[in-house]
């Protein structure tokens, strides 16, 4: 290995579950090319699958996985995972997301892959209850056991993770200040949007100069859709709007009356699966009152968009805002606090043009994805290193 390709000669699979979930892995395809390995990923086919490996020069395994349980499906999808990586042959296999970090470690355990890094996202079974939550955990902790190394993406993700017995402490680690795969900073310039922004608030009608209240991610029940919605139902005044901008989860599905309430408004934008860029420059303020997270990504985008951001305080969203910095953080589950951090925001441009700037500042220093994948590759280099020196 040679200082400018610490991986020359590695073999390495990236895994997730779902196309939806390659967006983390954005960058990091070509980043470990450039570094020298050879590179593939393992997850459900897809356009764009296909389009993501082409772009960044990267082999697909095509292996349908479900991401809800789904125990036939699951032990075939097991199978295939094995075939796959026993004819690709890889030196290093790191799976995330749930099920792809249950299916796929163990299948790289059945396939003898040396190397086996699980990233742990964040705990499906925090905002479980139950049979339910039991199950989750127990996934959780059987991926942890096939793997050799567990990266959590944040510190208190890591404590979290050791504190509910999924993993030792020996066995985790967070890489540099944490991070899924970092920041575009070229992609995420609040100058550079600002252009598109007004474009889309001129599209959906909402004025120059009325105020915009963001979120982004998952319309899931565990993302605290429906707080969000109890929430704006006080934060409207006629003026206001808000605009979401995510997919639908059927795996955690939204109640129907809090989707129609959503839909039921010309104040409320809808506006799925969509380029997040210009939602960000639109907005004043980003709500993320979510009950679980591993290192949420939208509070980071919006941070270097220079936006606020009002979050819970769930695991990882500790990690990602500063409270009284870059946003505020406020109790999981309580929606007059929610609305109360929002309003402040609203009411003070000062405050939230600070916050913002504070929050620019901080992701440019810490999580810029050229960094969070320069260290991410220094440690793959080191696990390799460990394992061919190992006696």
């Amino acid at each position: 290995m040679t200082a400018r390709r610490p991986l020359a000669g590695a073999r390495v699979t990236l895994s997730v579950t779902a196309p939806s979930s390659a967006e983390f892995l954005v960058g990091q395809l070509a980043a470990l090319r450039e570094a020298g390995a050879a590179v593939s990923l393992l997850t459900t086919p897809s356009a764009e699958a296909e389009a993501l490996c082409a772009r960044e020069g990267a082999a697909l395994l095509p292996v349908r996985m479900e991401r809800a349980p789904a125990p036939r499906r699951d032990l075939a999808a097991l199978g295939a995972a094995t075939r796959a990586l026993r004819a690709w042959a890889p030196d290093l296999v790191v799976a995330g997301t749930p099920k792809a970090g249950l299916i796929v470690m163990l299948a790289a355990a059945a396939a003898r892959v040396p190397i086996r890094v699980h990233t742990l996202h964040g705990l499906r079974f925090e905002a479980a209850t139950g049979a339910q939550r039991r199950l989750l955990w127990a996934a959780q902790r059987a991926s942890c056991l096939a793997a050799t190394d567990v990266v959590c993406v944040s510190r208190s993700l890591r404590l979290r993770a050791i504190e509910t017995g999924v993993v030792s402490a020996g066995r985790a680690t967070v890489i540099g200040d944490g991070s899924v795969n970092g920041i575009d900073l070229s992609r995420f310039d609040p100058d550079r949007a600002e252009p598109a922004g007004r474009a889309l608030r001129a599209r959906l009608g909402v004025p120059p100069a009325a105020p915009v209240v963001g979120y982004v991610g998952r319309l899931a029940r565990d993302k605290g859709v429906e707080d969000l919605v109890r929430a704006w139902s006080r934060l409207r005044d006629g003026k206001r709007h808000l605009i979401l901008a995510g997919e639908r989860d059927a795996t955690d599905p939204v109640p129907a009356a809090s989707l129609r309430e959503l839909h039921g408004h010309a104040d409320v934008h809808v506006l799925g699966h969509c380029d997040v860029v210009p939602v960000y420059a639109s907005m004043d303020v980003l709500v993320l009152p979510t009950y679980r997270e591993g290192m949420p990504t939208a509070p980071l985008e919006a941070a270097a968009m220079r936006v606020p951001v009002v979050a819970t305080q769930a695991t990882g969203c500790v990690d990602a805002v500063l409270d009284d910095t870059t946003g505020v953080l406020v109790p999981i589950g309580d929606v007059d606090a929610l609305a109360r951090e929002v309003e402040r925001y609203l009411a003070d441009p000062t405050r939230r043009d600070a916050h913002g700037a504070a929050g620019r500042a901080r992701v440019v220093a810490r999580f810029g994805s050229d960094r969070v994948q320069a260290a991410t590759i220094s440690y793959l280099a080191g696990l390799l290193t460990r394992e061919r020196t190992s006696p």
